[in-house]
């Protein structure tokens, strides 16, 4: 929640109107009860180029339709660089250091990215395969042996550079592989 406040009152502060910004709330929030938070934060910074996502909108229609995704570890942007395009993380996540991600390393690093957005999104057709590969991985294989988070609703030690290694080296063995 401090990521996603801090964040969207600095992009209020830079009073860009030509960046359109999407707020799109994690699906964990319906198991805390925090619906109404972002919407309210939101409503509340009475911006004309700050707006919630549609509720129907799915992940694809969205990627389709914007060039940059922010985000502090969700599996979205993983899903985003999935689909060829670079996004901007504020935290460390079990995709984290693959080169498919912009990683800021420090606070102020994270807002001159926010203010300018102007690295290079488009992802190599490497690093999309990469990514493609680690979300196949986590998708189909890490849950199953990770133990249950105590406090959220995922698992924990999503991390396994052994296996993703083993991804990007075409030496794991998979009865099926997407391309």
């Amino acid at each position: 929640y401090d990521h996603f406040v801090q964040t969207i009152n600095f992009v209020k502060k830079q009073n860009t109107e030509e960046i359109f910004w999407l707020v799109k709330p994690h699906p964990a929030i319906k198991y805390y009860n925090e619906q109404g938070i972002i919407v309210e934060h939101i409503n509340k910074l009475n911006c004309k180029n700050i707006s919630l996502c549609p509720k129907n909108a799915g992940n694809i229609e969205i990627f389709n339709n914007i060039d940059y995704l922010v985000t502090t570890a969700s599996t979205i942007a993983l899903e985003f660089a999935c689909f060829g395009k670079r996004p901007l993380i504020c935290g460390k996540t079990g995709y984290s250091g693959y080169g498919f991600t912009k990683e800021p390393k420090t606070l102020k690093e994270y807002f001159i990215n926010i203010k300018n957005l102007d690295y290079e999104n488009i992802l190599s057709a490497r690093d999309k395969l990469n990514a493609q590969r680690i979300y196949y991985f986590l998708d189909n294989f890490s849950f199953q042996n990770l133990k249950s988070s105590k406090v959220l609703p995922i698992r924990e030690n999503i991390s396994d550079n052994k296996y993703f290694k083993a991804l990007f080296n075409n030496s794991y063995k998979f009865t099926r592989f997407p391309a």
